[in-house]
């Protein structure tokens, strides 16, 4: 409880500042589940596919601390063959955006692409700025988005499904 000017006791107001530092951090919270989902789909996919050759490495980085969590900003996938295939996914807290760059080491173009979360939590393209494939408009789960990013990595090699 505070008080006003004249030192009157007040209660806490339904519609005070209070209120919108709740909804800020459960929404901040919300986007915190959600983006974890995608690494971690990433990061299952990788490793499925290392079952059969143990071809690429998958690390986090950009930690942040909140409270007692840590949230990881980007995932990089790199190829053992070499640090010319990669493909890093990092994210934008403040605006949700999401940038993916997946670097190639045959002739080509480089793939960048940005992407939104919704609400419900799944993805979204933003703008396809270059390379191939180009994504789909069409929302995506966690695990559907992992699937594209790493397609050009995982190219023609066999994936275990």
């Amino acid at each position: 409880m505070g008080e006003d000017q004249a030192g009157t006791k007040q209660g806490c107001s339904s519609t005070g500042p209070g209120r919108l530092i709740v909804a800020v951090m459960s929404e901040f919270l919300s986007w915190q589940t959600k983006w974890k989902k995608v690494i971690d789909a990433i990061e299952r996919d990788v490793a499925e596919f290392n079952l059969s050759v143990d071809e690429f490495t998958v690390s986090r980085f950009g930690c942040v601390l909140k409270s007692s969590d840590e949230i990881f900003l980007g995932v990089q996938v790199v190829s053992k063959n070499g640090p010319t295939e990669t493909a890093v996914v990092q994210i934008a807290p403040n605006t949700r955006e999401i940038q993916f760059d997946g670097t190639i080491s045959k002739l080509g173009v480089p793939r960048r692409d940005f992407f939104t979360i919704n609400h419900d939590g799944r993805i979204v393209l933003k703008e396809h700025v270059v390379g191939q494939p180009q994504p789909s408009n069409e929302p995506m789960t966690p695990e559907q988005f992992s699937s594209l990013i790493l397609a050009t990595l995982f190219g023609n090699r066999r994936r275990i499904a």
